[in-house]
């Protein structure tokens, strides 16, 4: 059976069951303040940070992203990928 190779050069939309969050990104949530900051700037400007994966779909950075679009009923998510 043939591994997908994601590109690094471009945009994907996963559904967010496909993303793997560790364990050591739950155990560790961002503040508060930061998510709620972050949230508002996404309600008024539609602008997040990538969401990161690598090759495994494991997320790498982007946490908050992550959080705010589940948060606001997203199902489709933007993720970046690196090797």
């Amino acid at each position: 059976m043939n591994k997908k190779i994601w590109c690094t050069d471009r945009e994907y939309k996963l559904h967010v069951n496909d993303i793997r969050i560790s364990h050591e990104f739950m155990l560790a949530p961002p503040r508060w303040s930061k998510l709620l900051r972050k949230e508002n700037e996404f309600l008024k400007s539609g602008k997040l940070s990538k969401i990161i994966l690598n090759q495994k779909r494991e997320l790498i950075d982007g946490y908050c992203s992550y959080l705010i679009l589940r948060r606001n009923g997203r199902t489709k998510l933007p993720v970046w990928f690196v090797k």
